[in-house]
Protein backbone atom coordinates (compact mmCIF):
# COMPACT_ATOMS: atom_id res chain seq x y z
CA UNK A 1 0.00 0.00 0.00
CA UNK A 2 1.34 3.35 -1.03
CA UNK A 3 1.48 5.56 2.06
CA UNK A 4 1.40 8.62 -0.21
CA UNK A 5 -2.07 7.91 -1.59
CA UNK A 6 -4.12 11.11 -1.77
CA UNK A 7 -7.92 11.14 -1.84
CA UNK A 8 -10.29 13.91 -2.94
CA UNK A 9 -12.98 15.19 -0.60
CA UNK A 10 -16.33 16.46 -1.89
CA UNK A 11 -15.13 20.02 -1.28
CA UNK A 12 -12.27 19.45 -3.72
CA UNK A 13 -9.65 19.44 -0.99
CA UNK A 14 -7.23 16.52 -1.05
CA UNK A 15 -5.84 14.68 1.94
CA UNK A 16 -3.84 11.53 2.60
CA UNK A 17 -5.87 8.32 2.65
CA UNK A 18 -6.45 7.02 6.18
CA UNK A 19 -7.12 3.35 6.80
CA UNK A 20 -7.84 4.30 10.41
CA UNK A 21 -10.72 6.61 9.37
CA UNK A 22 -12.17 3.88 7.16
CA UNK A 23 -11.82 1.31 9.94
CA UNK A 24 -13.55 3.66 12.42
CA UNK A 25 -16.45 4.37 10.05
CA UNK A 26 -17.02 0.64 9.51
CA UNK A 27 -16.78 -0.01 13.26
CA UNK A 28 -19.39 2.70 13.93
CA UNK A 29 -21.73 0.71 11.67
CA UNK A 30 -21.13 -2.25 14.04
CA UNK A 31 -19.26 -4.33 11.45
CA UNK A 32 -17.28 -7.09 13.14
CA UNK A 33 -13.47 -6.88 13.08
CA UNK A 34 -13.12 -9.79 10.65
CA UNK A 35 -15.48 -8.17 8.15
CA UNK A 36 -13.69 -4.85 8.52
CA UNK A 37 -10.36 -6.51 7.71
CA UNK A 38 -11.82 -8.20 4.61
CA UNK A 39 -13.51 -5.00 3.42
CA UNK A 40 -10.32 -2.97 3.83
CA UNK A 41 -8.26 -5.65 2.08
CA UNK A 42 -10.67 -5.68 -0.88
CA UNK A 43 -10.87 -1.89 -0.99
CA UNK A 44 -7.11 -1.41 -0.98
CA UNK A 45 -6.98 -3.27 -4.30
CA UNK A 46 -9.33 -0.69 -5.86
CA UNK A 47 -7.72 2.52 -4.62
CA UNK A 48 -5.87 4.87 -6.94
CA UNK A 49 -4.29 8.29 -6.65
CA UNK A 50 -6.95 11.02 -6.40
CA UNK A 51 -9.91 8.67 -5.83
CA UNK A 52 -12.86 10.50 -4.32
CA UNK A 53 -13.98 9.78 -0.79
CA UNK A 54 -17.46 9.31 -2.26
CA UNK A 55 -16.13 6.46 -4.42
CA UNK A 56 -14.33 4.91 -1.43
CA UNK A 57 -17.55 5.14 0.60
CA UNK A 58 -19.55 3.55 -2.22
CA UNK A 59 -17.11 0.66 -2.60
CA UNK A 60 -16.99 0.12 1.17
CA UNK A 61 -20.79 0.21 1.39
CA UNK A 62 -21.28 -2.36 -1.36
CA UNK A 63 -18.69 -4.69 0.13
CA UNK A 64 -20.16 -4.26 3.61
CA UNK A 65 -23.63 -4.99 2.25
CA UNK A 66 -22.43 -8.39 1.05
CA UNK A 67 -21.25 -9.13 4.62
CA UNK A 68 -24.13 -7.65 6.61
CA UNK A 69 -27.26 -5.86 5.45
CA UNK A 70 -27.84 -4.51 8.98
CA UNK A 71 -24.39 -2.97 9.18
CA UNK A 72 -24.65 -1.55 5.68
CA UNK A 73 -27.93 0.13 6.61
CA UNK A 74 -26.21 1.84 9.55
CA UNK A 75 -23.25 2.76 7.34
CA UNK A 76 -25.64 4.36 4.84
CA UNK A 77 -27.68 6.28 7.45
CA UNK A 78 -26.09 9.69 6.82
CA UNK A 79 -26.72 9.42 3.08
CA UNK A 80 -30.30 8.35 3.73
CA UNK A 81 -30.91 11.32 6.00
CA UNK A 82 -29.48 13.69 3.39
CA UNK A 83 -31.85 12.25 0.79
CA UNK A 84 -34.79 13.30 2.96
CA UNK A 85 -34.11 16.84 1.80
CA UNK A 86 -32.15 19.91 2.68
CA UNK A 87 -34.95 21.49 4.69
CA UNK A 88 -35.19 18.55 7.04
CA UNK A 89 -39.00 18.71 6.96
CA UNK A 90 -39.44 15.10 5.85
CA UNK A 91 -37.02 13.98 8.54
CA UNK A 92 -39.00 15.98 11.12
CA UNK A 93 -42.23 14.38 9.93
CA UNK A 94 -40.72 10.90 10.03
CA UNK A 95 -39.16 11.20 13.48
CA UNK A 96 -42.29 12.94 14.78
CA UNK A 97 -44.32 9.94 13.61
CA UNK A 98 -41.97 7.61 15.45
CA UNK A 99 -42.33 9.60 18.66
CA UNK A 100 -46.14 9.76 18.30
CA UNK A 101 -46.20 5.98 17.88
CA UNK A 102 -44.35 5.75 21.22
CA UNK A 103 -47.04 7.88 22.86
CA UNK A 104 -45.24 11.23 22.90
CA UNK A 105 -46.92 14.53 22.14
CA UNK A 106 -45.29 16.00 19.03
CA UNK A 107 -45.43 19.47 17.54
CA UNK A 108 -43.68 20.22 14.26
Amino acid sequence: MNNNLVVAKASGITEPFSILKLRKSLAKAKANPESIDVIIEMLLLKLYQGISIKKIYSEAFHTLRSHSKHCSARYDLKKGMMELGASGYLFDQYTGGLFKHQGCAVEI
